[in-house]
């Protein structure tokens, strides 16, 4: 089983084949298809017996997690458990986009995402891409957006940071002539 305890995940399982059993591997993903291996938790038994073993994952990615059990036999066989999904609300403290409403330019501060692959695009109300911006490494400082050319009126801004769920922020664009 997988439980949220706080912002961390207590996974629990049972297995009484400790006899044909070498380890588990804790693997984790947040797409539900690429996992990465978390944890690798050796055999305790070497009989029948039930024997439980436990997991606490400390760095649970805001958005969705799935978890699942690799089970390896001794033989190089192995099994996967059923996977298990556990959602935490984004961490609305991970970005900020400021000043909004704005009337020029807005800045994207992603300062708790240095150093990972970003790729931003502002769309309008009516499904227009306004602007795109790619960058393999997401800079220490505000990243700006310069909205200058743009009507006022309510704009989306979606935020992709890779191997993270997309979050998205409304951007009002409000400027007086």
């Amino acid at each position: 089983t997988a439980q949220k305890e706080g912002r961390s995940v207590a996974l629990n399982w049972l297995s009484n084949t400790g006899n044909i059993n070498d380890y588990f591997e804790v693997q984790h993903a947040v797409d539900g298809v690429n996992y990465q291996v978390i944890s690798k938790i050796d055999n305790q038994s070497n009989s029948s017996f039930e024997m439980s073993y436990h997991f606490k994952h400390d760095a649970p990615e805001s958005g969705n997690n799935y978890y699942r059990i690799k089970q390896q036999y001794k033989d190089g066989g192995f099994i996967y458990s059923n996977s298990q999904l556990i959602i935490f609300e984004m961490d609305m403290d991970s970005f900020h986009v400021f000043p909004n409403p704005s009337d020029a330019a807005v800045f994207v501060n992603l300062r708790k995402h240095i150093g990972k692959q970003l790729k931003l695009e502002l769309y309008s109300l009516l499904g227009k891409r306004i602007l795109e911006k790619e960058m393999e490494s997401i800079p220490a400082h505000p990243i700006p957006l310069d909205l200058s050319q743009q009507d006022n009126g309510i704009y989306i801004l979606f935020i992709k940071i890779k191997g993270k769920p997309s979050f998205s922020q409304k951007i009002i664009l409000n400027r007086t002539y």
